[in-house]
Formats: structure tokens, C-alpha cells, sequence
């Protein structure tokens, strides 16, 4: 989900970083708010179309940097399991104790064993069905991604192309196919969230830059379209897997790309930076920072009413602030010492 340490990095895919992280934190408040009447609901209906993309914006944005033939294996894994692994363990334990009870954990009641049991259960699997589920399909692509990168790197434009239609078409006949009772049976090695993780290398290659007007315009028809059938009821895909979605966010992807070119000063590129570098941690936090909230503070009077748009930017940043806070006080204090001395340790060559 980040450059290679050491590497300067790329502006344009850190804003691109930046703005997924406020999208799913936009999709998982509006997820507590109440929206009733014609204009809150076609609010809901566009923003989700709009917020959702934040998915399959960081499976490419992971591709885009983990489909790079390279020759140090033993590398390439090092930093991975360093980088991405020990803050989701942290985080996951921290999860995992706060499911748990703290008060319950602190007391005794909750005995250690149980704890540790609990917590490898939510490694394995066990929190799968939260919003953790995006880690749990990222991991064997990126495992994967050293075997097929020279393939994607080297593939042409016009293979390129077919890739993302063959995905596409393949999604729309099996969301057909659900939408009309209709069993289908048939499997694709690329099918499914895996899709996506290689959507940003292949539409890079495919997609000339002087021609992105048209994707643009073929993307605001999609979100257009997709309002409109989850106007009629169905909803199955809108936010996932079906082409109109997809649509929807490779014209994402190169909007912000072209937009994180623009930023050139350097402030811009400080902040922007700054919350890229922890866009990890506040991912892996924010829900526990939103549900806390929830729980403590009477959030009723912001979580309904007019002037919705309003309303959901300010439990937005609400849950924003103290999520960055946290995870740049985590971050600094804790996981980037231990995965800095981590991957020294890897580093250091073997005495025979």
C-alpha cells in the first residue's frame, strides 16, 4: 500500500492514497446516518457510487507498486511482511482487545489464553467480515505479485486492454445472471476483488494520457447509469464488481492521479505526504476511534436532518482528526521503530 522505503515519493499516488482514506472513512460514517426523503437519498445513492470507490482505488494503487519484476525475492517479502504485517497485527490485537472487552481484559475475566486464542482466530479469519475484509484479499496478491509482475509489465497495450474487458465482461455475466435467478457456475483466476489489483498497472498502459477526456466522460455516464439502477432496486454489484463500477473507478484512479500532479508546492506536498504515510494506520483505526464515539458522545442530532452533505463532512472530520492523530502517535512512537529495526535485522548478511 506504499512505495518501496527509500524511494522518493510519487505525489500523485500519495493524493490518490490521501483521498481513498477520506472516501472510506465517508463510507463507513454514512453507514450511521439516517437518510430519508428525495434529496438525502439521492445523496446517499451518488456519494456511495462516489466513497466506494475508495476499494478498488487502493487494490490498484497496491498493484501499481507491488507488479514490479524484481530480483531480490527474499526482499521484495522482507518489506512486505515488515511494512504491512506488523501494523495490522498491532492493530489487529488492539481490535481484538477492544471486541474482547477492556474492562473485561484488565479484570481477569478474560483470561490471557483466551485473549491469544482470540486474537490468532481474527488473524486467521476472524475479522474478515469487518472492514478489515480488503486486508485478507490483498495478501495473496501481493504475495503473488513477484510471479506474474514481469507478465503485466510486458504485456502490450492492446493486451492490456483485453485484460480489463475480459474482467469487466466476465463480472457483468455473472451479476446478470444473479439478477435474473440464474445460476453461473463458471470461475475466473482474476475474478472477483483479486480484479482489481491489477486494474491500475493494465489501464496505465492501455490508456493514453491525451486521451482521458473520454474516460472521464465514460465514467460520469457510469456513475450516472449506476444511480439510476440502485434507483430501481438493484443493487447487487453497484458498489463492487459490476462494469458500471468499475467504470466508475478507473475514472477515479486517473482523475486523482492527474489531479496529485498539480500538487507541486512544497506544503502541498508535506501535508499530503504526511497522511499518505499514515493512511495504513488510520484505516486500520478509524472505525474503533467512530465507534468510541458513537458510544460515549450523543451523535443523533449530526446523524440526521437537512443539509446531509453537511452534516456527513462533519462526522467526517470528526472521526478523521483524532483517527490521524492516533495513528501518527502509533506510527512514530511504536511501528516504525520496530520495522525499522526489523528490516535491518533482515538485512544484515549471514556469517557462515
Amino acid at each position: 500500500m506504499e512505495e518501496e522505503k527509500g524511494k522518493a515519493r510519487l505525489p500523485e499516488y500519495d493524493f490518490m492514497r490521501v483521498v481513498a482514506m477520506l472516501f472510506v472513512i465517508g463510507v463507513h460514517t454514512m453507514a450511521n446516518m439516517t437518510f430519508t426523503g428525495g434529496a438525502p437519498l439521492l445523496y446517499q445513492n451518488v456519494a456511495q457510487s462516489v466513497l466506494f470507490t475508495c476499494n478498488g482505488l487502493f487494490f490498484a494503487i497496491s498493484g501499481r507498486f507491488a507488479l514490479v519484476p524484481t530480483q531480490n525475492l527474499g526482499r521484495y517479502y522482507a518489506k512486505k511482511l515488515i511494512y504491512l504485517g506488523v501494523p495490522v497485527l498491532f492493530f489487529f490485537f488492539l481490535r481484538t482487545m477492544v471486541l474482547l472487552g477492556p474492562s473485561l481484559v484488565l479484570s481477569g475475566l478474560v483470561r490471557p489464553g483466551q485473549a491469544v486464542r482470540q486474537f490468532l482466530v481474527n488473524v486467521l479469519g476472524g475479522l474478515k467480515g469487518t472492514e478489515y475484509w480488503f486486508l485478507f484479499f490483498l495478501a495473496g496478491n501481493l504475495a503473488a505479485a513477484p510471479l506474474l509482475a514481469r507478465a503485466f509489465q510486458e504485456a502490450s497495450p492492446r493486451t492490456c486492454a483485453l485484460f480489463l474487458g475480459l474482467g469487466m465482461a466476465y463480472h457483468g455475466i455473472s451479476l446478470a445472471a444473479q439478477a435474473l435467478g440464474l445460476s453461473f457456475g463458471y470461475e475466473y483466476l482474476f475474478g472477483g476483488w483479486s480484479f482489481y489489483f491489477y486494474i491500475g498497472v493494465c489501464a496505465e498502459r492501455c490508456l493514453p494520457s491525451n486521451r482521458l477526456g473520454w474516460l472521464w466522460v465514460g465514467a460520469g455516464v457510469c456513475l450516472v447509469l449506476n444511480t439510476l439502477v440502485k434507483a430501481l432496486g438493484l443493487t447487487n454489484g453497484a458498489h463492487d464488481l459490476s462494469p458500471l463500477f468499475t467504470g466508475i473507478t478507473l475514472g477515479m484512479y486517473f482523475l486523482l492521479r492527474r489531479l496529485g500532479c498539480k500538487c507541486t508546492g512544497p506544503r502541498c506536498r508535506k501535508i499530503i505526504g504526511f497522511l499518505a504515510g499514515h493512511s495504513l494506520s488510520v484505516y486500520l483505526v478509524h472505525t474503533m476511534v467512530m465507534q468510541a464515539m458513537l458510544s460515549r458522545l450523543d451523535l443523533g442530532p449530526l446523524l440526521s436532518g437537512s443539509f446531509i452533505p453537511l452534516r456527513h463532512l462533519l462526522f467526517l472530520l470528526a472521526v478523521l482528526i483524532p483517527s490521524v492523530a492516533i495513528a501518527a502517535g502509533v506510527d512514530c512512537l511504536l511501528l516504525r521503530p520496530i520495522t525499522g529495526l526489523l528490516y535491518r535485522l533482515t538485512q544484515r548478511p549471514v556469517k557462515s
